[in-house]
């Protein structure tokens, strides 16, 4: 897993993003806490980002899932203005999948995901895998762009917990 987010697939997530919370020292307690074993920028306004493999699937004989996720807090002061965004990029995008976005109580987020499944066919699932966090990245630059004026600013410094975005227990990649 930690190949597959190379130098080349960390420096693009912190140009897209700002920052990246480094990822050994957060591995073992996201493994532990949350079956996921990814890299992630705090927001600023309470979100976040993550990119990396989701092993606690919907079903025991699921394959884990590799993905990018966008995720907001119950809290968050933007929140009406996230969660319109991200219904709009489900709607115009149908490769991204919505979770919680009507539930106000929840983490509401979207991931653009795919089943580990889908690179093992691979000749070297290792640079697929690498390509689709790469075009994910590039998709997100354009969401970037397109909802500018959404709070994308990092804050992995600020008062939230940044060793522990306490959000998704499973995602499915459909």
């Amino acid at each position: 897993m930690e190949q597959t987010m190379s130098d080349e697939v960390r420096n693009k997530f912190k140009q897209v993003l700002g920052s990246v919370v480094p990822l050994r020292a957060t591995a073992f307690t996201q493994l532990q806490k949350h079956d996921r074993y990814l890299m992630y920028s705090w927001l600023r306004d309470k979100w976040w980002c993550g990119l990396g493999f989701m092993l606690n699937t919907s079903s025991p004989t699921e394959y884990p899932t590799v993905f990018l996720l966008l995720e907001v807090e119950p809290k968050s002061p933007h929140r009406a203005e996230i969660i319109k965004a991200m219904k709009d990029i489900c709607s115009k995008q149908s490769e991204w999948k919505g979770y919680d976005l009507d539930n106000s109580k929840a983490w509401s987020r979207i991931v653009l995901g795919r089943s580990l499944q889908s690179f093992l066919s691979e000749e070297d699932h290792i640079k697929a895998i690498q390509k689709f966090f790469l075009e994910s990245l590039d998709k997100l630059s354009d969401i970037k762009s397109q909802y500018s004026y959404l709070p994308w600013d990092s804050s992995n410094t600020s008062g939230e917990n940044s060793d522990d975005p306490d959000s998704i227990s499973s995602i499915s990649s459909d």
